[in-house]
């Protein structure tokens, strides 16, 4: 296992949670996000530290989105499809869903659900790791 650094995490936009930034690891050099029009200083970044075996922490994202999206599209995505079917924003005939069922748009509510799944727990994360520190937990 490689050694944890103090660099090692995932980094996501202040303003809309998205880990699409480009940054530079000088200290006060301006970041930006990709996904929503954020600039700034990349110490405000929010960073999350992850202990892994991967070369860097975008590839431990990666990874961890992969086994989240493996996940959903076995039986923990069933509950979420019947929930989308149930609230109209994907549409399939009920006897027959598998046949009629937009996979596309299902497909892209899941990789949205998948996100902010990723977003939360690393979110928390963070959270807790402060209580922690800070002494507040346990």
């Amino acid at each position: 296992m490689t050694e944890f650094k103090k660099d090692d995490g995932v980094r996501f936009c202040p303003q809309c949670g998205s880990p699409s930034v480009d940054f530079s690891q000088l200290v006060g050099s301006v970041a930006q996000c990709r996904a929503c029009d954020w600039q700034g200083r990349s110490d405000s970044l929010l960073i999350v530290p992850l202990k892994h075996d991967f070369v860097n922490g975008e590839e431990a994202l990666v990874r961890m989105m992969g086994d989240l999206r493996s996940l959903l599209a076995g039986e923990v995505g069933v509950p979420y499809l019947r929930f989308l079917l149930k609230w109209g924003f994907v549409k399939a005939d009920q006897q027959n869903i598998a046949g009629t069922l937009d996979r596309k748009m299902f497909s892209r509510y899941l990789a949205v659900i998948g996100q902010a799944i990723i977003k939360a727990l690393l979110e928390e994360r963070v959270k807790i790791d402060l209580e922690e520190h800070n002494g507040a937990a346990r």
